[in-house]
This record gives C-alpha cells, structure tokens and sequence, in this order.
C-alpha cells in the first residue's frame, strides 16, 4: 500500500474545515428557507427582532374567562390583538418589529406552548370597578389578596406612544430601544418606583417595636417636627403640632416627628434592613414569569442624617412601585411572611420572606391603622369596616406631590390590600385626594373575591 503523501496529509484537515463551514452555511440557509423550522424557534425568532409573525402565541384570559390577549392571522400574517388596553402595563406587548416585554415575553420563549388559553389571577368585576374609581383622573390602583394573588391592576400615569393595536400590527412602530410608554419609561404598578411618602412608616414602627427602641405604651412628646443629630428640621404635615400620645395616635395622625425620631434610633443601616425585611430596597426581582420588580431604596442609601429622614417619611429615594408595597403590607395584614407577586393562575401561593415583625407590632400597626380611618388621615374611608395609612410624596422639584392610600380589607383580619396612587402631574394633590377613589371602589365593590 502507498503511504499517504505528507502533503495530502497536512491538507486534508483544511479542507475539512472547509468543507464543514460550508456545510453548516448551506444548512442554515436551508433552515432560513424552511420558514416553520426556523421560526417555531424562539431564540431565532428573537434574531430576526420580533414574534408577531408566523408563529401564534397562546389566547390569554382574566380569571373568569375574558380575553385579554389573542394572536389572530389576516393575509398570512399572524399579529396580536389586546381588547383590555388597561391590563397591557401587567400582560406586556408585542410590538410589531420589536421584542415583546412581560408575560407575552414569557411565552414567546416557551417551547411548549400551554394547552388552551394562560389564565390570568385578574378578576373581570374587580377590575371594571378599579376602571371605573379612577375615569380619567391620572391614577394607579392595584388590588390584592393577602396571599399575593392579583385581582386588579390599572395605571393612568404613563401614557402609551400609540394605540395598543397599533403598536402590535406595526402601524405604528417603535424606535429602537424605547418602550411603549415613553412618557415615563413604565408602569407604576410593576416597573417604575415612585415616593410613598408616609406609607412606609408602619413599617419602620413596627421594626423598632420588636428591636424595643420603642414601646407600644410610651407617651411621645407634644412636638411640631423633629431634627436629628446633625441634620435638618423637619416639620409636621401642615406644621401642626402632634399632641403627647403614643405609637397608634401617631399613626394615625401621621406625625413626621415620630417617624424621624425613630429612624434616627435606627441609624442607616436599620433604616435599610426595616424595608429590606419587607422586600423593599432589595435588588431582587421576583421569580413570577412577569419578572416584576419591587425596588425600594437605591444600594447605599440612605447614609446621612438627613437621608434618613427622607427615609422615614416616604420620600427622596424611598420609592416603591404599587406592586411592592402591597407585597409588604400583605405582611402586616396577615402577620405572616411577605407573599411572593401571583399573577397567573397556575403559580403557586408561597412566602417570598419570612415575617418582618411579630404578632405583637403588628397588633399596634394595626391599632393604628383603624385609628387613621376612624379619626385620622383616612378618615374619608370611616365606616366601611377598613384599616388605611395614608401618604403625601413631594417630587424632586419640590413644588408638586402625589397622593397615596393604602387600605386592608376587612379591618378584622384582613384578605384584601388596596393601593391607590393618584399623580401630581396635572397638579399637585395630596392623600386627601386619593381617598375618595378608594371610597368609591370600596363602595362599588361590595364583598371583594
């Protein structure tokens, strides 16, 4: 037998790379070509920049059967459709010529598509009446169960670009690297943290109750605002003057004194555990196929005195979306650890944290919470058996500020958590303002599921 010429052998390799790059060419052109292989793929489809062609996505549905969201094919072309604009800032879109954002992301990388429609946790009667407490004011509110499970989401603070369907035929497309809603860049709901002003000070009170920086019985001084070491005065809403009273009473007048007295007891870094022990200020977005966010506090912050007092009023960075703060009072309703975000009616009910505080603070906290509704800053919810903390943000311009409400349904045990935000935008307002829309869901809602 001839032995191999020392050339042929130093060339073959070669050419075998050769040759085998050209066959990995040809097949993926072959691939391109062969539209349903190529496209049923959802990493490639992402190549090509979009989903709203070839392939349908599942129908998606509230808890009760309405459709929301539904691919349907016109001249060859499949495109999607949404018949609930409202619910868009929780479902997602997908643009035409664009990569799809929220749930419609999730399923647009599903392998295994689900078997008929994906339900989600949304209620079709609790929403109609959220659309109808807030007409065309600019406003959010998101209802929840204790257990985290959402019935209710609308937000008319973040105006979208274009017409939804318009955005998802591609009449109207999206220049790269923006989003439908330009105006603000998300949703308050999910997306995009605003000031909570004095909601967040329950949660600070009832952390330094179990670390006994203060007691449940302790007479706090009569006093019209409060400046700690080294840092500015800050004064009671409209400079009033707190009266001598106790950790309920200050809850439900909302005293700033209080709240920035014990935050200086907690020093910054207690400051940050209290909210982070709630699921806020913690960079850790949730495990939910919505991949929604509850950011709080930047990392760092706060870190000077005067930070710290920002801090314990709601405002500066203390920003927390809708989502995230219902996450955290769902804990003070139930006394039980913060409840992972439910928006699909196949995720399962769990813990995402264990309990913040314990029976006892949370006993106060309540206290004052029906204290606020019965004589204090929610006292336009008086009569309808509920627990409420109000807040006031002031924006960054420090002319204009937001009005919030948090409200826990019953009072007595609570199985229902009611975040309302109204936005300073067309002018400033106050939680003054945000009360009436809870009143007027609470009324037009009855017994919520």
């Amino acid at each position: 037998m001839n032995p191999t010429p020392i050339l042929s052998r130093s060339v073959s390799p070669v050419v075998g790379l050769l040759a085998g790059l050209v066959v990995v060419l040809l097949a993926r052109v072959a691939i391109v070509q062969v539209g349903d292989e190529y496209h049923a793929d959802p990493r490639n489809a992402f190549v090509r920049g979009w989903v709203d062609t070839d392939r349908p996505l599942p129908t998606i549905t509230t808890a009760d059967g309405r459709v929301v969201a539904r691919s349907v094919s016109a001249s060859g072309r499949v495109t999607r459709r949404y018949f609930d604009p409202d619910l868009v800032p929780l479902v997602g879109i997908v643009p035409g010529g664009g990569a799809p954002v929220g749930i419609e992301r999730w399923l647009a990388v599903q392998r295994d598509h689900p078997e008929g429609p994906v339900r989600l946790t949304i209620n079709s009667g609790v929403q109609a009446a959220v659309v109808d407490a807030i007409g065309d004011l600019p406003a959010a509110i998101l209802v929840l169960r204790t257990d985290g499970t959402l019935l209710a989401a609308i937000d008319h603070t973040a105006e979208m670009v274009a017409p939804v369907d318009d955005i998802a035929s591609g009449r109207h497309p999206l220049p790269a690297g923006t989003g439908p809603w330009p105006r603000h860049g998300g949703s308050v709901l999910f997306d995009r943290p605003v000031a909570a002003g004095s909601t967040l000070k329950p949660l600070l009170f009832g952390v330094a109750l179990d670390q006994g920086l203060v007691g449940a019985d302790d007479e706090l001084p009569a006093t019209r605002g409060y400046q700690p070491a080294g840092g500015r005065w800050v004064a009671n809403n409209h400079d009033s003057r707190c009266p001598p009273a106790d950790l309920v009473v200050s809850l439900a007048l909302s005293c700033n004194s209080t709240a920035l007295m014990i935050a200086d007891l907690l020093s910054p870094v207690g400051v940050r555990d209290a909210y982070r022990s709630f699921g806020l200020g913690a960079v850790a977005p949730s495990a939910r196929k919505t991949a929604v966010s509850v950011h709080a506090l930047k990392r760092g912050w706060p870190s000077t005195p005067d930070e710290v007092s920002l801090a314990a009023i709601g405002q500066g960075e203390a920003r927390v979306t809708l989502l995230g703060l219902g996450l955290a009072y769902a804990a003070i309703a139930t006394g039980e650890g913060v409840p992972a975000p439910r928006v699909l009616a196949d995720d399962p009910t769990d813990e995402w944290l264990p309990a913040p505080i314990t029976a006892e603070a949370r006993a106060v906290i309540m206290e004052g919470l029906l204290a606020a509704v019965e004589d204090g800053t929610a006292s336009g919810l008086s009569g309808r058996g509920v627990a409420a903390k109000t807040g006031t943000a002031t924006r960054r311009d420090g002319r204009t500020s937001d009005g919030w409400v948090v409200t826990l349904v019953p009072a007595q045990d609570p199985e229902h958590v009611i975040i309302t935000y109204l936005s300073g935008d067309e002018g400033s307002v106050s939680s003054a303002d945000a009360v009436p829309l809870t009143a007027r869901l609470l009324d037009d809602t009855g017994d919520l599921p």
